[in-house]
C-alpha cells in the first residue's frame, strides 16, 4: 500500500489547517498518510514514504526555510517519487494580473531555490488573521489588503483559501498515484 508524508511548515496557521484538511482527504481516499510540522522539529524518514506533499506559507515574499533546506537535503528521493507542492499565498485570493505576475515569479523562485518542478505546483490563498499579528504587520496586511479588495476589519481573521481547489489538488494528487501505481505493475 502506498504511504504519503505530508511535510510543512507555517507561520500563523493556515498552512497547517490546509495540510491538515489535505490529510484528512486523502485518508478518506484510502490513502495512509502522516503529517509532519518541521517548525516542531519533526522530520519524517523520507525512505519509509512512497509519495509526498511539501507545502510551504510565504511570508514577506519567501518561502519557509525549513521546508527549502528540507527539500534540498531530500531532494533526489522527491524527483525519485510522486512528490508535489503547493505554497500558501494571498495572491492567490488576488485576481489582478499583478498578483498573477506575482504568483509566477514566486513559482519560478521555487524551482530556481530548490532544483525540484513538482508535477503539482501550485498555491492557495491564506487567510488574514489580523489580530494574531504585531501591529506593523496589521498595518502593512491592511493596506495590501485594502489594495487587492479584501477586508481591512481588524478585529478578526478573514480565510481566503477555496477548499474547491484543495479539493482539486487532492484529486490531482489521488488520481497522479494511480496512475504511477498503474505504470509500474
Amino acid at each position: 500500500m502506498t504511504k504519503a508524508a505530508l511535510v510543512y511548515s507555517t507561520k500563523y496557521g493556515q498552512t497547517e489547517k490546509i495540510v491538515n484538511y489535505i490529510s484528512k482527504k486523502l485518508k478518506d481516499a484510502g490513502l495512509e498518510n502522516d503529517v509532519f510540522n518541521l517548525e516542531k522539529g519533526n522530520d519524517p524518514n523520507p525512505h519509509d514514504y512512497d509519495s509526498f506533499i511539501v507545502a510551504s506559507p510565504i511570508f514577506i515574499g519567501n518561502f519557509s526555510k525549513k521546508v527549502i533546506n528540507w527539500i534540498k537535503a531530500n531532494l533526489p528521493i522527491l524527483k525519485r517519487k510522486e512528490s508535489s507542492f503547493f505554497f500558501v499565498c494571498m495572491n492567490a485570493a488576488d485576481p489582478s494580473s499583478e498578483a498573477r505576475d506575482a504568483d509566477s515569479m514566486l513559482r519560478k523562485k521555487f524551482v530556481k531555490l530548490t532544483l525540484w518542478s513538482p508535477k503539482l505546483l501550485t498555491s492557495f490563498a491564506g487567510a488574514i488573521d489580523y489580530p494574531a499579528y504585531n501591529w506593523l504587520i496589521r498595518l502593512i496586511l491592511k493596506r495590501i489588503s485594502k489594495q487587492a479588495g479584501g477586508s481591512i476589519d481588524t478585529s478578526k481573521c478573514h480565510e481566503y483559501t477555496e477548499w474547491k481547489m484543495v479539493d482539486q489538488f487532492v484529486n490531482s494528487f489521488l488520481a497522479r498515484l494511480s496512475s504511477d501505481v498503474a505504470i509500474h505493475k
